[in-house]
């Protein structure tokens, strides 16, 4: 059954009166303007970048790419743009945005339009859907920008790395190499499973780890820990701010006129009547209450970015000793803005995530040795209490859906140990394909189980190991950089903490664990491991006795070099 519309004409008409087609230059003024803020703030010259394009060839480009198609009416109000048009040109202006940069040297611009893509793609979706610019059959192929640019800047990294032979591997990068190859075995093997499905669920267990090593691989240079802290203060204002502004002073209507009701459609096949839907509402208050969802578009996901956000915040605020002044800003910013608007997402996951963070931040701290082995015992006694005492703590709360994947995914994992391959089951098949065919069991609200039914003992084991590989290394990182930088060590200590923290919440959490809610950490992860060994190529930070010392000696078998 197809649900009813509602005509947009008047959308349409508004469109129209603003002169969309015909304000070329306009627009370019306007984004002069907004780039040079960001040029004060990044320390980067948009603005002549922007000024530059203003004349004959920006002008004919944006008729190219966006007015012409405005003009191809099909004849009904009711459609802007053509599917076949727009999606082609959105996804190849991405890819070649993406490529240009990285090959002209702009890796700063390139994490910045990573990142802006990750942030907004639900909020693309959304307007897409509500302005009926796409329909429901193509709109899941937005989904595929952000990983067309993410596999678009590896391959650029990796050749780049080759031609200058600085291919060496470290054991994080070998981890993943090898769940990879594991991968391409399942896909080869399982022919049961249309492969559709297949990559749609590779896709979600390889590409943060392959995100890490971008940002690895990518070589900012000395400036990267100073770039990343000021990311991290941008997206936490940007995230609070909107929140506050949508979640009390914005009522339902903005996000229905946003284009929220034909989002879950797409999603969900159900339409809520003139009300918001899914993870919007907390449901644990005797009585509904909303959200904030900010500029993500999603509570859970956001409140994934805060807890990276606040848990940083809280290193450089408490745990750093010089820079009083700077000290004090971020206490505040924790205080009065990240914790508030944490709170505000009503996120249980991002609660123990927030709290799990600040415990390893103080035994990072005062027993170093003891990080790796907390994070171990944690995640075990997590699983074990999930299965044990699950049923018994959700008795009178929602989230049954996160304790049945789990266990179901580790029971399918005792009937099937090498697993039931690829596609089986997972949240990005629930979306994108008709899962009534009996190829999906949903087991999405799991990550873990839903890795454990797919790939068995050796892909559940490769997946933890690629992982933890990741935690430990971001952590020495921090530990290399103990007198040398203080920003950078507990930029770094934050960071796995963070990942500590979404490892920990992943056998519960299918939304949290995705590349929206914690691409974004992994990028951030891997500049900074990549500062560490600009910084530091050929050091490795012991303990002897008390204070750190700096040794001349160089492990090419836990540091790669960066490209």
């Amino acid at each position: 059954m197809v649900a009813e519309r509602r005509p947009a004409t008047k959308n349409v008409q508004r469109l129209a009166s603003v002169g969309i087609v015909e304000n070329a230059e306009l627009s370019l003024q306007i984004a002069g303007v907004l780039s040079k803020p960001l040029s004060k703030l990044f320390g980067l010259r948009v603005h002549e970048a922007v000024r530059k394009a203003r004349g004959w060839i920006g002008q004919r480009l944006w008729w190219l790419i966006v007015s012409r198609p405005c003009w191809r009416l099909t004849g009904s109000p009711r459609v802007l743009y053509s599917a076949s048009v727009l999606i082609p040109q959105f996804l190849a202006l991405i890819i070649v945005l993406g490529s240009v940069l990285l090959l002209a040297g702009g890796r700063k611009l390139f994490v910045c339009l990573l990142i802006a893509i990750l942030l907004l793609q639900n909020i693309i979706i959304m307007l897409s859907l509500r302005f009926e610019w796409v329909g429901y059959a193509d709109a899941p192929k937005l989904f595929f920008a952000k990983e067309l640019l993410i596999l678009a800047g590896v391959a650029i990294v990796a050749v780049r790395s080759l031609i200058q032979r600085r291919g060496v591997l470290s054991r994080t990068e070998f981890w993943i190499l090898v769940l990879g190859v594991y991968l391409l075995i399942i896909l080869a093997l399982n022919r049961d499973v249309p492969l559709m499905f297949q990559l749609a669920e590779a896709r979600s267990i390889v590409l943060l780890p392959l995100v890490y090593v971008l940002g690895i691989r990518l070589g900012i240079g000395l400036d990267a820990a100073q770039f990343v802290r000021r990311i991290l203060i941008t997206l936490g204002v940007l995230l609070a701010g909107f929140g506050f502004v949508e979640r009390l002073i914005l009522d339902e209507g903005f996000w229905l006129g946003v284009g929220h009701i034909e989002y879950y459609w797409m999603r969900e096949q159900r339409v809520p009547e003139s009300t918001l839907y899914g993870n919007m509402y907390f449901w644990d208050m005797g009585q509904p209450v909303r959200r904030m969802a900010s500029i993500v578009g999603d509570p859970l996901m956001a409140g994934g970015l805060l807890v990276m956000v606040s848990v940083c915040a809280i290193a450089l605020g408490w745990f750093t000793r010089r820079g009083t002044v700077r000290r004090e800003t971020y206490r505040f910013l924790v205080v009065f803005v990240f914790v508030p608007a944490l709170l505000l997402t009503l996120s249980r996951s991002a609660l123990l995530g927030l709290a799990f963070g600040c415990v390893l931040l103080v035994l990072a701290r005062s027993q170093p040795r003891l990080f790796g082995i907390v994070v171990k015992v944690a995640l075990i006694a997590g699983i074990m209490g999930v299965l044990v005492l699950g049923e018994l703590m959700l008795n009178h709360m929602t989230g049954q859906s996160h304790v049945v994947g789990l266990r179901e995914g580790l029971h399918g994992l005792a009937q099937h140990p090498l697993g039931r391959g690829l596609g089986t089951t997972g949240t990005l098949a629930d979306v994108l394909f008709d899962t009534h065919s009996g190829y999906s069991v949903g087991l999405g609200d799991s990550f873990v189980g839903s890795v454990a039914y797919q790939l068995g003992v050796p892909g559940l084991f490769l997946f933890f190991m690629v992982h933890y590989s990741i935690v430990r290394q971001v952590f020495r990182c921090g530990r290399h950089l103990q007198d040398v930088d203080e920003v950078g060590r507990w930029l770094c200590t934050a960071l796995a903490a963070v990942l500590a923290g979404l490892l920990l919440a992943s056998p519960v959490s299918g939304s949290v664990y995705s590349l929206v809610g914690s691409g974004t950490t992994f990028l951030l992860a891997g500049m900074m491991t990549s500062y560490v060994m600009v910084r530091l190529p050929d050091a490795r930070v012991t303990k002897v006795d008390g204070p750190a010392q700096l040794e001349d000696q160089r492990d090419k078998s836990a540091w790669p070099v960066a490209g």
